[in-house]
């Protein structure tokens, strides 16, 4: 674990108003201080997880049809 871990330096908890947010605020603190990590919480949003669930995949999203290999070029702005 410290060798996936050796280049991080904190944990970063989005709080996107999710219920129970105590319960994984707790959680992350827990992780944050067991790894020596700093931890942080970040005002966030559930807009893309709509977004992903209910449309429109716009320019956020890469869209690729059935048998397509995804490349580092379909990242590139403007390409989804």
């Amino acid at each position: 674990m410290d060798q996936m871990l050796k280049n991080y330096t904190r944990l970063a908890l989005i709080n996107t108003g999710q219920q129970e947010m105590e319960r994984y605020r707790d959680y992350s603190r827990c992780t944050a201080a067991r790894f020596g990590l700093r931890y942080e919480e970040i005002p966030g949003s559930q807009a893309l997880i709509r977004k992903l669930l209910q449309g429109p995949w716009d320019q956020e999203f890469v869209v690729a049809p059935p048998g397509h290999t995804i490349t580092y070029l379909d990242f590139r702005d403007g390409a989804g």
